[in-house]
Protein backbone atom coordinates (compact mmCIF):
# COMPACT_ATOMS: atom_id res chain seq x y z
CA UNK A 1 0.00 0.00 0.00
CA UNK A 2 1.56 3.30 -0.64
CA UNK A 3 1.69 5.85 1.87
CA UNK A 4 1.46 9.68 2.31
CA UNK A 5 4.77 10.60 2.97
CA UNK A 6 5.74 12.75 6.14
CA UNK A 7 8.85 14.87 4.84
CA UNK A 8 10.82 15.91 7.48
CA UNK A 9 12.96 18.95 7.07
CA UNK A 10 15.18 19.49 10.41
CA UNK A 11 16.71 22.50 11.43
CA UNK A 12 20.01 21.60 13.75
CA UNK A 13 19.00 19.53 16.56
CA UNK A 14 20.10 21.33 20.16
CA UNK A 15 19.56 18.31 22.60
CA UNK A 16 21.86 17.33 25.45
CA UNK A 17 22.06 13.82 24.62
CA UNK A 18 25.34 12.18 24.11
CA UNK A 19 24.50 10.23 20.79
CA UNK A 20 23.20 10.32 17.26
CA UNK A 21 19.47 10.34 16.35
CA UNK A 22 18.09 8.89 13.01
CA UNK A 23 14.67 9.55 11.93
CA UNK A 24 13.15 7.74 9.77
CA UNK A 25 9.65 8.05 8.46
CA UNK A 26 8.13 4.67 8.64
CA UNK A 27 4.17 5.49 7.66
CA UNK A 28 1.71 9.01 7.04
CA UNK A 29 2.71 10.41 10.94
CA UNK A 30 5.19 8.03 12.37
CA UNK A 31 8.84 8.63 13.46
CA UNK A 32 10.94 6.36 14.64
CA UNK A 33 14.17 7.43 16.22
CA UNK A 34 17.24 5.03 15.96
CA UNK A 35 20.07 5.59 18.76
CA UNK A 36 23.18 3.89 20.42
CA UNK A 37 22.04 5.45 23.65
CA UNK A 38 18.68 6.97 24.85
CA UNK A 39 17.76 9.27 27.84
CA UNK A 40 14.65 7.28 30.03
CA UNK A 41 12.10 10.01 28.58
CA UNK A 42 11.93 12.04 25.97
CA UNK A 43 8.76 14.62 26.17
CA UNK A 44 7.23 15.56 22.62
CA UNK A 45 5.17 18.32 21.30
CA UNK A 46 3.45 19.01 18.37
CA UNK A 47 2.60 22.61 17.21
CA UNK A 48 0.97 24.24 14.15
CA UNK A 49 2.99 27.31 14.73
CA UNK A 50 6.53 28.13 15.11
CA UNK A 51 6.18 29.57 18.63
CA UNK A 52 4.39 26.76 20.07
CA UNK A 53 1.61 28.82 21.56
CA UNK A 54 -1.20 26.15 20.25
CA UNK A 55 0.12 22.87 21.19
CA UNK A 56 -1.75 20.06 19.21
CA UNK A 57 -0.30 17.10 21.18
CA UNK A 58 2.39 16.31 23.55
CA UNK A 59 3.72 13.17 24.49
CA UNK A 60 6.09 11.69 27.36
CA UNK A 61 7.77 8.84 25.62
CA UNK A 62 9.34 6.13 27.78
CA UNK A 63 12.84 5.25 26.12
CA UNK A 64 13.23 1.45 26.94
CA UNK A 65 15.52 0.56 24.04
CA UNK A 66 17.23 2.17 21.38
CA UNK A 67 14.12 2.38 18.92
CA UNK A 68 11.33 3.87 19.84
CA UNK A 69 8.22 4.95 17.26
CA UNK A 70 6.74 8.35 18.55
CA UNK A 71 3.11 8.39 16.70
CA UNK A 72 1.33 11.95 15.84
CA UNK A 73 -1.50 10.13 14.26
CA UNK A 74 -4.18 10.94 16.83
CA UNK A 75 -3.48 15.03 15.80
CA UNK A 76 -5.16 14.75 12.65
CA UNK A 77 -2.41 15.99 10.32
CA UNK A 78 -3.85 17.98 7.14
CA UNK A 79 -2.17 17.53 3.79
CA UNK A 80 -0.04 20.86 2.88
CA UNK A 81 0.50 22.34 6.19
CA UNK A 82 3.66 23.14 8.06
CA UNK A 83 4.05 21.85 11.16
CA UNK A 84 7.02 21.54 14.11
CA UNK A 85 7.86 19.35 16.76
CA UNK A 86 9.99 19.60 19.24
CA UNK A 87 11.48 17.78 22.29
CA UNK A 88 13.45 17.66 25.79
CA UNK A 89 14.77 15.09 28.27
CA UNK A 90 14.59 15.12 31.72
CA UNK A 91 16.97 17.57 31.99
CA UNK A 92 17.23 19.92 29.41
CA UNK A 93 15.15 22.85 27.85
CA UNK A 94 13.20 22.23 25.04
CA UNK A 95 15.20 21.54 21.56
CA UNK A 96 14.73 23.93 18.01
CA UNK A 97 12.02 22.91 15.87
CA UNK A 98 11.39 19.98 13.51
CA UNK A 99 9.64 21.51 10.32
CA UNK A 100 7.56 18.92 8.48
CA UNK A 101 4.95 18.58 5.85
CA UNK A 102 2.96 16.01 4.34
CA UNK A 103 3.69 15.74 0.82
CA UNK A 104 4.20 13.03 -1.58
CA UNK A 105 3.63 9.32 -1.22
CA UNK A 106 6.67 6.98 -0.56
CA UNK A 107 6.78 3.06 -0.69
CA UNK A 108 9.15 2.04 1.45
CA UNK A 109 10.49 3.13 4.88
CA UNK A 110 14.03 4.98 4.56
CA UNK A 111 15.88 7.34 6.72
CA UNK A 112 15.30 11.01 6.59
CA UNK A 113 18.27 12.30 7.91
CA UNK A 114 21.10 11.86 10.82
CA UNK A 115 21.03 14.67 13.74
CA UNK A 116 24.23 15.06 15.16
CA UNK A 117 23.39 16.02 19.07
CA UNK A 118 24.89 19.40 20.42
CA UNK A 119 25.78 19.81 23.65
CA UNK A 120 23.75 22.44 25.54
CA UNK A 121 20.88 22.99 28.06
CA UNK A 122 19.81 26.51 26.13
CA UNK A 123 16.52 26.75 24.10
CA UNK A 124 17.92 28.38 20.68
CA UNK A 125 14.83 30.55 19.24
CA UNK A 126 14.87 31.45 15.65
CA UNK A 127 18.00 34.42 15.99
CA UNK A 128 19.92 31.30 16.48
CA UNK A 129 19.47 29.51 13.20
CA UNK A 130 17.65 29.47 9.70
CA UNK A 131 15.48 26.66 10.19
CA UNK A 132 15.19 24.46 6.66
CA UNK A 133 12.04 25.06 4.40
CA UNK A 134 10.24 22.59 2.93
CA UNK A 135 9.18 24.24 -0.14
CA UNK A 136 12.61 24.75 -0.77
CA UNK A 137 14.96 21.61 -2.45
CA UNK A 138 17.38 20.67 0.32
CA UNK A 139 20.05 21.16 -3.04
CA UNK A 140 19.36 24.67 -3.63
CA UNK A 141 19.14 25.45 0.55
CA UNK A 142 22.77 23.90 0.37
CA UNK A 143 24.21 25.86 -2.20
CA UNK A 144 22.61 29.15 -0.69
CA UNK A 145 23.74 29.04 3.23
CA UNK A 146 27.04 30.36 2.75
CA UNK A 147 25.48 32.96 1.59
CA UNK A 148 23.05 33.68 4.13
CA UNK A 149 23.26 36.82 6.58
CA UNK A 150 25.63 35.67 9.38
CA UNK A 151 23.83 34.04 12.59
CA UNK A 152 25.23 36.99 14.72
CA UNK A 153 24.75 39.97 12.76
CA UNK A 154 22.98 42.53 14.07
CA UNK A 155 20.37 43.26 12.25
CA UNK A 156 19.31 39.36 12.29
CA UNK A 157 17.18 39.73 15.46
CA UNK A 158 15.78 42.83 14.15
CA UNK A 159 14.93 40.68 10.73
CA UNK A 160 13.14 38.03 12.86
CA UNK A 161 10.83 40.84 14.28
CA UNK A 162 9.87 42.33 11.61
CA UNK A 163 9.33 39.36 9.32
CA UNK A 164 7.67 37.23 11.98
CA UNK A 165 5.22 39.38 12.72
CA UNK A 166 3.29 39.72 9.29
CA UNK A 167 3.78 38.17 6.00
CA UNK A 168 5.61 41.17 4.68
CA UNK A 169 6.12 40.04 1.10
CA UNK A 170 2.72 39.13 0.48
CA UNK A 171 1.53 42.59 -1.30
CA UNK A 172 2.62 46.42 -1.81
CA UNK A 173 0.11 47.07 0.72
CA UNK A 174 1.23 44.66 3.42
CA UNK A 175 5.33 46.11 2.46
CA UNK A 176 4.18 49.19 3.20
CA UNK A 177 2.41 48.81 6.78
CA UNK A 178 5.48 46.86 7.75
CA UNK A 179 7.12 49.88 7.99
CA UNK A 180 9.45 49.86 4.45
CA UNK A 181 7.25 52.97 2.78
CA UNK A 182 5.27 53.46 -0.44
CA UNK A 183 6.37 50.45 -2.49
CA UNK A 184 8.30 51.41 -6.21
CA UNK A 185 9.74 48.88 -7.88
CA UNK A 186 12.60 49.32 -11.04
CA UNK A 187 11.10 48.60 -14.39
CA UNK A 188 14.04 46.79 -15.40
CA UNK A 189 13.69 43.88 -12.67
CA UNK A 190 10.42 44.41 -10.97
CA UNK A 191 12.35 44.38 -7.84
CA UNK A 192 10.59 46.14 -4.69
CA UNK A 193 13.28 48.03 -2.74
CA UNK A 194 12.27 49.40 0.65
CA UNK A 195 14.39 51.05 3.57
CA UNK A 196 13.14 50.57 7.61
CA UNK A 197 13.59 52.65 10.52
CA UNK A 198 14.84 49.50 12.33
CA UNK A 199 17.31 48.36 9.97
CA UNK A 200 19.84 51.00 9.73
CA UNK A 201 22.55 51.08 6.89
CA UNK A 202 20.69 48.60 4.62
CA UNK A 203 18.18 48.72 2.24
CA UNK A 204 15.98 44.99 1.20
CA UNK A 205 15.09 43.94 -2.39
CA UNK A 206 12.30 41.72 -2.63
CA UNK A 207 10.05 39.93 -4.96
CA UNK A 208 6.31 39.76 -3.47
CA UNK A 209 4.26 36.81 -3.36
CA UNK A 210 1.76 38.33 -5.81
CA UNK A 211 4.13 38.95 -8.18
CA UNK A 212 4.39 36.96 -11.74
CA UNK A 213 5.21 33.30 -10.04
CA UNK A 214 9.17 32.52 -10.75
CA UNK A 215 12.04 31.65 -8.23
CA UNK A 216 14.19 34.54 -6.84
CA UNK A 217 16.91 32.89 -5.56
CA UNK A 218 18.85 33.02 -9.06
CA UNK A 219 19.14 36.36 -9.15
CA UNK A 220 20.02 36.80 -5.18
CA UNK A 221 23.00 34.55 -5.87
CA UNK A 222 24.35 36.03 -9.24
CA UNK A 223 24.23 39.50 -7.35
CA UNK A 224 26.00 38.35 -4.41
CA UNK A 225 28.59 36.55 -6.82
CA UNK A 226 28.84 39.27 -8.89
CA UNK A 227 29.28 41.64 -6.00
CA UNK A 228 32.05 39.56 -4.44
CA UNK A 229 33.78 39.23 -8.10
CA UNK A 230 34.01 43.18 -8.54
CA UNK A 231 35.45 43.08 -4.25
CA UNK A 232 38.09 41.17 -5.17
CA UNK A 233 39.12 43.03 -8.49
CA UNK A 234 39.05 46.01 -6.62
CA UNK A 235 41.35 44.89 -3.84
CA UNK A 236 43.52 43.22 -6.04
CA UNK A 237 44.15 46.08 -8.17
CA UNK A 238 44.57 48.71 -5.79
CA UNK A 239 41.40 50.65 -6.83
CA UNK A 240 39.22 51.17 -3.26
CA UNK A 241 39.85 54.67 -3.81
CA UNK A 242 37.98 54.92 -6.63
CA UNK A 243 34.99 52.43 -6.23
CA UNK A 244 33.03 50.35 -3.43
CA UNK A 245 30.67 47.76 -3.94
CA UNK A 246 27.71 46.88 -1.07
CA UNK A 247 27.98 43.57 1.09
CA UNK A 248 24.72 41.73 -0.21
CA UNK A 249 23.60 38.29 2.08
CA UNK A 250 20.99 36.10 1.52
CA UNK A 251 18.07 36.48 4.90
CA UNK A 252 15.48 33.26 4.48
CA UNK A 253 12.56 34.79 5.05
CA UNK A 254 10.57 32.40 7.92
CA UNK A 255 8.01 29.52 7.34
CA UNK A 256 5.04 31.28 9.07
CA UNK A 257 3.24 33.82 8.96
CA UNK A 258 2.50 31.92 4.93
CA UNK A 259 0.74 33.24 2.16
CA UNK A 260 -2.96 32.05 1.67
CA UNK A 261 -2.43 29.21 -0.61
CA UNK A 262 -3.88 30.48 -3.72
CA UNK A 263 -3.16 30.81 -7.39
CA UNK A 264 -2.50 34.46 -7.26
CA UNK A 265 0.01 33.89 -4.68
CA UNK A 266 3.21 32.37 -5.22
CA UNK A 267 5.40 32.47 -2.11
CA UNK A 268 8.91 33.76 -1.78
CA UNK A 269 11.78 32.02 0.47
CA UNK A 270 14.29 34.98 0.19
CA UNK A 271 15.23 38.39 -0.10
CA UNK A 272 18.16 40.19 -0.45
CA UNK A 273 19.54 42.47 2.40
CA UNK A 274 22.06 44.98 0.64
CA UNK A 275 24.58 47.41 2.40
CA UNK A 276 24.13 50.93 1.80
CA UNK A 277 26.24 52.67 -0.25
CA UNK A 278 24.74 55.92 0.58
CA UNK A 279 24.32 57.42 -2.80
CA UNK A 280 23.63 60.79 -4.69
CA UNK A 281 20.62 61.79 -6.16
CA UNK A 282 19.94 61.07 -9.70
CA UNK A 283 20.60 64.97 -10.25
CA UNK A 284 23.97 65.11 -8.27
CA UNK A 285 25.54 61.49 -9.21
CA UNK A 286 25.15 63.25 -13.14
CA UNK A 287 26.78 65.88 -12.37
CA UNK A 288 29.02 63.91 -10.59
CA UNK A 289 29.98 61.79 -13.66
CA UNK A 290 30.71 65.18 -15.27
CA UNK A 291 32.86 66.75 -12.55
CA UNK A 292 34.35 63.98 -10.59
CA UNK A 293 35.43 61.64 -13.17
CA UNK A 294 39.43 61.90 -14.10
CA UNK A 295 41.45 60.11 -16.39
CA UNK A 296 42.54 57.75 -14.07
CA UNK A 297 39.44 56.46 -12.77
CA UNK A 298 37.88 56.49 -16.14
CA UNK A 299 40.57 53.78 -17.44
CA UNK A 300 40.21 51.94 -14.24
CA UNK A 301 36.40 51.77 -14.47
CA UNK A 302 37.10 50.73 -18.71
CA UNK A 303 39.60 48.37 -17.21
CA UNK A 304 36.94 46.42 -14.38
CA UNK A 305 34.23 46.39 -16.90
CA UNK A 306 36.29 44.89 -19.35
CA UNK A 307 37.92 42.29 -17.28
CA UNK A 308 34.83 41.53 -15.55
CA UNK A 309 32.10 41.38 -18.30
CA UNK A 310 30.09 44.31 -16.08
CA UNK A 311 27.48 44.99 -19.07
CA UNK A 312 24.89 47.16 -17.10
CA UNK A 313 28.06 49.17 -15.53
CA UNK A 314 27.79 51.32 -18.44
CA UNK A 315 24.72 53.54 -16.77
CA UNK A 316 25.32 56.11 -14.30
CA UNK A 317 22.47 54.68 -11.89
CA UNK A 318 24.41 51.49 -11.78
CA UNK A 319 27.19 52.46 -10.46
CA UNK A 320 26.55 55.60 -8.66
CA UNK A 321 28.75 58.27 -7.17
CA UNK A 322 28.07 58.09 -2.79
CA UNK A 323 28.92 60.78 -0.46
CA UNK A 324 32.30 59.75 0.01
CA UNK A 325 33.43 60.70 -3.95
CA UNK A 326 33.52 57.06 -4.41
CA UNK A 327 31.82 55.00 -7.34
CA UNK A 328 29.59 52.40 -5.98
CA UNK A 329 28.48 48.98 -8.04
CA UNK A 330 24.99 48.33 -6.86
CA UNK A 331 23.58 46.26 -9.78
CA UNK A 332 26.19 43.70 -9.82
CA UNK A 333 23.47 40.86 -11.20
CA UNK A 334 25.13 40.60 -15.05
CA UNK A 335 28.81 40.56 -14.30
CA UNK A 336 31.25 38.10 -16.98
CA UNK A 337 28.75 38.69 -19.78
CA UNK A 338 29.21 40.22 -23.42
CA UNK A 339 29.27 42.14 -25.50
CA UNK A 340 29.71 45.10 -23.63
CA UNK A 341 28.44 48.71 -24.95
CA UNK A 342 30.55 51.24 -23.98
CA UNK A 343 29.32 54.38 -25.77
CA UNK A 344 26.18 54.13 -23.78
CA UNK A 345 29.08 55.94 -20.94
CA UNK A 346 30.02 58.94 -23.79
CA UNK A 347 27.35 61.27 -23.71
CA UNK A 348 27.18 61.31 -19.54
CA UNK A 349 31.45 62.40 -19.95
CA UNK A 350 32.92 65.48 -19.97
CA UNK A 351 33.66 67.06 -23.35
CA UNK A 352 37.36 66.75 -22.60
CA UNK A 353 36.98 63.32 -21.38
CA UNK A 354 34.65 61.47 -24.00
CA UNK A 355 37.79 61.78 -26.92
CA UNK A 356 39.27 59.92 -24.25
CA UNK A 357 36.77 57.55 -23.46
CA UNK A 358 35.76 56.34 -27.14
CA UNK A 359 40.39 55.67 -27.75
CA UNK A 360 39.70 53.63 -24.81
CA UNK A 361 37.37 51.23 -25.99
CA UNK A 362 38.60 51.12 -29.40
CA UNK A 363 36.40 53.60 -31.29
CA UNK A 364 39.03 56.09 -32.32
CA UNK A 365 42.36 54.93 -33.34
Amino acid sequence: MILTQLSLFFATMHFSLNASLTIFQTSSHRFEVVSPTLPHYLNWQLSSNSDFHSILLEKLVRCSSSIELIDFEEAHLSPLQTYFIRARTESTNWSSPYVFELTRPILDKRPIQVIESIFTSNYLNFSSFYPYQPQVSQEVWEQLKPYFLPIHHPLKPKLDQIFHSSRVTLSKKTFQKAGFGTPKSRKSTNIYVGRHLKLPGVILKVYLDEQVPFPEWPNWMERILGAESIRKWIDHHGYGAYFKVPRKWIYPLPIKPSPPFSPSYFRRHFILVVEDMRILNPCENLKAYRKQMTRERLFAFYQILTELGLIDSVYPDNVPFTRDGRMAFIDTEHHHKGPIQYSKLTRFLDPSLQAYWQQLVGQIK
